[in-house]
Protein backbone atom coordinates (compact mmCIF):
# COMPACT_ATOMS: atom_id res chain seq x y z
CA UNK A 1 0.00 0.00 0.00
CA UNK A 2 1.24 3.49 -0.80
CA UNK A 3 0.19 7.10 -0.16
CA UNK A 4 -1.82 6.30 2.95
CA UNK A 5 -3.76 8.68 5.20
CA UNK A 6 -4.88 7.94 8.76
CA UNK A 7 -8.55 8.90 9.01
CA UNK A 8 -9.73 7.72 12.45
CA UNK A 9 -9.28 5.41 15.42
CA UNK A 10 -11.47 2.46 16.28
CA UNK A 11 -13.15 3.14 19.66
CA UNK A 12 -11.19 0.36 21.38
CA UNK A 13 -7.96 2.28 20.60
CA UNK A 14 -6.36 -0.84 19.09
CA UNK A 15 -6.92 -0.07 15.39
CA UNK A 16 -6.03 2.90 13.24
CA UNK A 17 -8.25 3.31 10.17
CA UNK A 18 -6.32 4.34 7.06
CA UNK A 19 -7.00 4.81 3.38
CA UNK A 20 -4.32 4.16 0.82
CA UNK A 21 -3.60 3.15 -2.74
CA UNK A 22 -3.65 -0.60 -3.33
CA UNK A 23 -0.32 -1.82 -4.75
CA UNK A 24 -1.57 -4.74 -6.80
CA UNK A 25 -4.54 -6.92 -7.70
CA UNK A 26 -7.86 -5.81 -9.18
CA UNK A 27 -7.87 -2.62 -7.05
CA UNK A 28 -4.35 -1.45 -7.93
CA UNK A 29 -4.20 2.35 -7.97
CA UNK A 30 -7.52 2.80 -6.14
CA UNK A 31 -7.85 3.99 -2.55
CA UNK A 32 -9.09 1.28 -0.19
CA UNK A 33 -9.78 1.27 3.55
CA UNK A 34 -7.71 -0.73 6.00
CA UNK A 35 -7.38 -1.25 9.73
CA UNK A 36 -3.83 -1.22 11.10
CA UNK A 37 -3.23 -2.77 14.51
CA UNK A 38 -1.32 -0.54 16.92
CA UNK A 39 -0.65 -3.44 19.32
CA UNK A 40 2.31 -4.85 17.39
CA UNK A 41 0.82 -6.85 14.49
CA UNK A 42 1.67 -4.91 11.33
CA UNK A 43 -0.70 -6.82 9.03
CA UNK A 44 -3.42 -4.70 7.42
CA UNK A 45 -7.07 -5.76 7.55
CA UNK A 46 -9.13 -4.84 4.49
CA UNK A 47 -12.28 -2.96 5.47
CA UNK A 48 -13.56 -1.74 2.10
CA UNK A 49 -11.86 -2.61 -1.17
CA UNK A 50 -13.37 -2.23 -4.63
CA UNK A 51 -12.04 -0.94 -7.97
CA UNK A 52 -13.48 2.47 -6.89
CA UNK A 53 -11.93 4.78 -4.27
CA UNK A 54 -12.96 4.27 -0.63
CA UNK A 55 -11.73 6.98 1.74
CA UNK A 56 -12.38 8.76 5.06
CA UNK A 57 -13.23 5.65 7.07
CA UNK A 58 -14.92 6.43 10.41
CA UNK A 59 -15.86 3.76 12.96
CA UNK A 60 -19.03 4.38 15.00
CA UNK A 61 -18.61 5.05 18.75
CA UNK A 62 -19.93 1.57 19.62
CA UNK A 63 -17.48 -0.02 17.17
CA UNK A 64 -20.21 -1.75 15.14
CA UNK A 65 -20.40 0.37 11.96
CA UNK A 66 -17.98 1.85 9.43
CA UNK A 67 -18.91 4.94 7.38
CA UNK A 68 -16.83 6.15 4.45
CA UNK A 69 -16.78 7.97 1.12
CA UNK A 70 -16.79 5.99 -2.14
CA UNK A 71 -16.91 7.20 -5.73
CA UNK A 72 -18.21 3.89 -7.06
CA UNK A 73 -21.37 5.57 -8.46
CA UNK A 74 -19.30 8.19 -10.33
CA UNK A 75 -19.45 10.82 -7.58
CA UNK A 76 -18.43 10.77 -3.91
CA UNK A 77 -21.18 9.35 -1.70
CA UNK A 78 -21.38 8.22 1.92
CA UNK A 79 -21.67 4.48 2.54
CA UNK A 80 -22.04 2.45 5.74
CA UNK A 81 -21.40 -1.20 6.54
CA UNK A 82 -20.78 -3.40 9.55
CA UNK A 83 -17.24 -2.75 10.85
CA UNK A 84 -14.86 -5.57 10.00
CA UNK A 85 -17.22 -7.11 7.41
CA UNK A 86 -16.34 -5.90 3.90
CA UNK A 87 -19.75 -6.78 2.42
CA UNK A 88 -23.34 -5.72 2.99
CA UNK A 89 -22.96 -1.97 2.61
CA UNK A 90 -25.60 0.62 1.79
CA UNK A 91 -25.68 4.20 0.53
CA UNK A 92 -26.37 6.75 3.28
CA UNK A 93 -26.24 10.04 1.34
CA UNK A 94 -28.57 11.36 -1.31
CA UNK A 95 -26.36 12.70 -4.09
CA UNK A 96 -22.73 13.76 -3.79
CA UNK A 97 -21.40 13.92 -0.22
CA UNK A 98 -18.13 13.88 1.76
CA UNK A 99 -16.81 14.20 5.35
CA UNK A 100 -18.64 11.49 7.34
CA UNK A 101 -18.39 11.69 11.13
CA UNK A 102 -20.40 9.86 13.79
CA UNK A 103 -22.42 11.88 16.33
CA UNK A 104 -23.63 8.69 18.04
CA UNK A 105 -23.80 4.96 17.40
CA UNK A 106 -26.62 5.43 14.87
CA UNK A 107 -26.37 9.09 13.80
CA UNK A 108 -23.96 10.06 11.03
CA UNK A 109 -23.21 13.67 10.09
CA UNK A 110 -21.85 14.53 6.64
CA UNK A 111 -21.45 17.35 4.12
CA UNK A 112 -23.83 17.20 1.19
CA UNK A 113 -22.21 18.65 -1.92
CA UNK A 114 -25.51 18.39 -3.77
CA UNK A 115 -27.44 20.40 -1.15
CA UNK A 116 -24.51 22.48 0.19
CA UNK A 117 -25.67 21.54 3.69
CA UNK A 118 -24.57 19.60 6.73
CA UNK A 119 -26.86 16.57 6.96
CA UNK A 120 -27.80 14.32 9.87
CA UNK A 121 -28.55 10.73 8.87
CA UNK A 122 -30.13 8.40 11.43
CA UNK A 123 -29.40 4.78 10.53
CA UNK A 124 -31.75 2.01 11.61
CA UNK A 125 -30.72 -1.55 10.72
CA UNK A 126 -33.14 -3.31 8.37
CA UNK A 127 -35.28 -0.17 8.19
CA UNK A 128 -33.29 2.53 6.41
CA UNK A 129 -31.94 6.05 6.73
CA UNK A 130 -33.78 9.16 7.95
CA UNK A 131 -32.01 12.33 6.76
CA UNK A 132 -32.45 15.98 7.69
CA UNK A 133 -30.54 19.10 6.73
CA UNK A 134 -29.04 20.83 9.78
CA UNK A 135 -27.60 24.07 8.33
CA UNK A 136 -25.83 25.52 5.25
CA UNK A 137 -22.24 24.41 4.67
CA UNK A 138 -21.14 27.44 2.60
CA UNK A 139 -19.67 29.63 5.40
CA UNK A 140 -17.08 27.00 6.35
CA UNK A 141 -14.09 25.34 4.71
CA UNK A 142 -14.92 22.10 2.97
CA UNK A 143 -12.78 19.02 3.26
CA UNK A 144 -12.48 16.35 0.59
CA UNK A 145 -13.11 12.68 0.04
CA UNK A 146 -10.04 11.93 2.17
CA UNK A 147 -10.26 14.40 5.09
CA UNK A 148 -12.82 16.55 6.84
CA UNK A 149 -12.74 20.13 8.04
CA UNK A 150 -15.11 19.72 10.99
CA UNK A 151 -15.94 17.56 13.98
CA UNK A 152 -19.06 17.01 16.07
CA UNK A 153 -19.65 16.17 19.73
CA UNK A 154 -21.07 12.75 20.60
CA UNK A 155 -24.48 14.27 21.41
CA UNK A 156 -24.59 15.90 17.95
CA UNK A 157 -25.20 19.38 19.38
CA UNK A 158 -21.77 21.01 19.09
CA UNK A 159 -19.79 21.43 15.88
CA UNK A 160 -16.25 22.69 15.33
CA UNK A 161 -15.40 23.94 11.81
CA UNK A 162 -12.32 25.35 10.23
CA UNK A 163 -12.77 28.56 8.29
CA UNK A 164 -10.69 29.96 5.47
CA UNK A 165 -8.31 32.72 6.50
CA UNK A 166 -7.29 35.85 4.67
CA UNK A 167 -4.62 34.71 2.21
CA UNK A 168 -2.90 38.12 2.35
CA UNK A 169 -2.02 37.75 6.02
CA UNK A 170 0.56 35.19 7.09
CA UNK A 171 -0.84 32.28 9.10
CA UNK A 172 0.37 32.28 12.67
CA UNK A 173 -0.61 29.74 15.28
CA UNK A 174 -2.15 31.07 18.47
CA UNK A 175 -1.30 29.14 21.61
CA UNK A 176 -3.07 30.03 24.84
CA UNK A 177 -1.26 28.84 27.95
CA UNK A 178 -3.02 28.77 31.34
CA UNK A 179 -6.31 29.67 29.67
CA UNK A 180 -8.35 28.34 32.60
CA UNK A 181 -6.69 30.94 34.86
CA UNK A 182 -7.67 33.69 32.40
CA UNK A 183 -11.27 32.46 32.43
CA UNK A 184 -11.35 32.39 36.25
CA UNK A 185 -9.87 35.91 36.45
CA UNK A 186 -12.40 37.25 33.90
CA UNK A 187 -15.25 35.53 35.74
CA UNK A 188 -14.10 36.91 39.12
CA UNK A 189 -13.77 40.44 37.65
CA UNK A 190 -17.45 40.24 36.71
CA UNK A 191 -18.49 39.27 40.20
CA UNK A 192 -18.54 35.51 39.72
CA UNK A 193 -17.55 33.11 42.48
CA UNK A 194 -15.87 30.32 40.52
Amino acid sequence: MQQHTATSWAPDGRWLIIDGLADDGPNAGADDLYALSVTGDSALRHLAATPANEQSGEVSPDGKMLAYVSDEAGQPQIYAQLYGQPSGRWVVSEGAAIEPVWASANELIYSSITKDSVISARLTMNVGVARRALFPRAPYSRGSSSWREFDVSRDGRTFVFSRSVDRERPREPIVVVNWIEEVRAAFAARGGTR
